[in-house]
């Protein structure tokens, strides 16, 4: 980012800000408050969205102009990939083939946890070391332990076995280390089975402003993390903090420990290496899922330990980051609010649509301006775009990021899984009955504005209803293969929906304007009785 660049990005920024305070300031006045709880949860959804925004912002503003530094001749290097049981041995040998490619001079280990003997026989055949440890504990970190206790490189390149490197990947990195406090240098990540599915192209589209230039913001702040893999360590930097650190999310507790003792990171914004990323609902929700319970778990146990020994602007960019799976809690109350309105006959807050989007129009413009202009630091040009298909995933996924913020506060464990790298064509039903429920439930309190009862002061949320509902149904229908006897083999549970969905329909159009209360009762009474039936 060139002087004039990030002049301008900066005005923009105080922009939006000044634009953001000109709408809280204008929501929050007594007068606009009509149902108090409705409208703190709405005020709290604006806040929070408005602040993470800002937040990113913030990120933006420091990005970096990149330099590309040669490296050193002489290095001692080990490249190291994992492998786990029910991982296909192709899938990994295609990995370890391209590492050993590589041209700086390096040695090439496969830390195997399947203990195959294919896998060893390969390895051997290839002249790259062959390590498997007597355990299994603490999973894929445990596994890199070993392999960095039984190696002896200065330096230690860490990837997934699904990713196959560029053959200069190296000479792309080492320079980074240079610098005698750089600790460790990430590249960026792309996959290379985005197009197979609209899961697939989803999950990667959730990444690429993170790898674009949110990664490159991060590095201006001296806190871009570990994402995994694609990352190279300086040996005595894992020394340091005892090694590889276990976890959930394993990779963000290490760049956190790192981080807290003073050793400094690098970035660099080029796709040296292409992965897998899950191409089917279960397999990228229970990913989801392992993350956000491993992030949470984080967030309330080990930051707190290793903030002290970071920066002020360090700290605030790792809140940043670790907040993004509190952004499902916003999404569920604009998902459930419109419907508790339309079911009360209530707003939130008093005031005319055409003031609300008067106040609220230049932080709209300034968030889109943003989104666009930022862009041209993407990892490649074909990234670019709207990235609707990254936000109809994160509609679907939602109820797996509170089911892993649930987990990390009651503290219930989940068992570290490889994210699967063989696509599967069966989804339960059982997967998607939340979305299912919320879609029908939009869908009828949309259409009941409109079509029943015709209330214009609940055209707005009849709007949100029906948006919603058509969110989750785009999602529904592009992530379910539909294959002719899918649903068939779920009969039962698509009739007891269709039931479900009439009686919902006829009760509330018969308890709609009785008290709170009531509704209350009455929803209890009809409930058990459709249970009982």
């Amino acid at each position: 980012m060139s002087r004039l660049e990030r002049l301008f990005i900066t005005l923009v920024c105080l922009m939006g800000v000044f634009a953001m305070l000109h709408f809280l300031l204008w929501w929050f006045q007594p007068q606009h408050v009509s149902q108090p709880v409705l409208y703190a949860l709405l005020s709290f959804t604006f806040v929070f969205i408005m602040a993470r925004i800002a937040g990113y912002w913030w990120v933006f503003v420091h990005i970096q102009p990149y330099q590309a530094v040669e490296p050193p001749p002489g290095l001692t290097v080990d490249a190291m990939t994992t492998a786990a049981p029910g991982e296909p041995i192709e899938m990994t040998q295609t990995s370890l083939l391209a590492l050993k490619a590589m041209t700086y001079p390096h040695e090439t280990y496969l830390l195997d946890d399947s203990n195959n003997r294919l896998l060893k026989d390969f390895c051997e055949a290839n002249g790259i070391h062959y390590l498997t440890r007597p355990d299994r504990v603490d999973a894929k970190c445990g596994n890199v332990n070993y392999g960095l206790r039984n190696s002896a490189g200065d330096f230690v390149l860490i990837i997934d076995p699904d990713h196959v490197v560029q053959p200069d990947y190296l000479d792309h990195v080492l320079g980074h280390f240079n610098n005698p406090k750089v600790g460790f240098v990430q590249t960026a990540q792309a996959y290379y089975n985005q197009p197979r599915s609209f899961v697939a192209k989803g999950g990667a589209e959730q990444t690429y402003m993170f790898y674009g230039p949110t990664m490159r913001g991060l590095n201006g702040l001296n806190a871009n993390p570990v994402i995994g893999t694609n990352c190279t360590f300086r040996r005595a930097a894992l020394d340091s903090i005892g090694l590889y650190k276990p976890g959930l999310a394993e990779d963000l507790h290490t760049s956190m420990a790192l981080h807290s003792l003073g050793w400094e990171s690098a970035y660099v914004p080029k796709i040296l290496a292409r992965g897998l990323t899950p191409e089917d609902l279960p397999s990228f929700c229970h990913q989801q899922l392992k993350w956000s319970r491993g992030v949470l778990e984080l967030l309330v146990n080990a930051f707190p330990k290793y903030q002290a020994g970071m920066g002020l602007r360090q700290r605030l960019a790792y809140l940043l980051s670790m907040s993004y799976y509190f952004e499902s809690i916003v999404l569920l109350i604009n998902l459930v609010l419109p419907l508790i309105c339309i079911w009360m006959g209530v707003l939130p807050a008093d005031m005319s649509a055409r003031d609300f989007l008067f106040h609220l129009a230049p932080w709209l413009a300034v968030s889109g301006f943003f989104f666009v202009y930022v862009q041209r630091w993407l990892c490649a040009p074909e990234e670019r775009g709207s990235m609707w298909r990254g936000m109809v995933l994160y509609f679907i996924t939602v109820p797996f990021h509170l089911l892993g913020i649930l987990y990390a506060i009651v503290g219930r464990t989940i068992p570290y899984l490889p994210t699967a790298k063989v696509s599967s064509n069966s989804v339960p039903v059982s997967l998607l009955a939340p979305q299912l429920l919320i879609l029908a439930l939009s869908a009828m309190g949309g259409c009941y504005v409109y079509f029943a009862q015709q209330d214009a002061m609940l055209n707005g949320m009849g709007f949100f209803s029906l948006w919603n509902a058509a969110v989750l149904l785009t999602g529904i229908v592009c992530c379910v293969p539909m294959h002719p006897h899918y649903f068939s083999r779920h009969k039962l549970f698509v009739r007891v929906c269709n039931q479900a969905a009439i009686e919902a329909f006829r009760v509330y159009r018969a308890i709609h304007h009785k008290p709170a209360l009531v509704k209350l009762i009455l929803v209890a009474a009809y409930l058990r009785k459709f249970t009982l039936n």
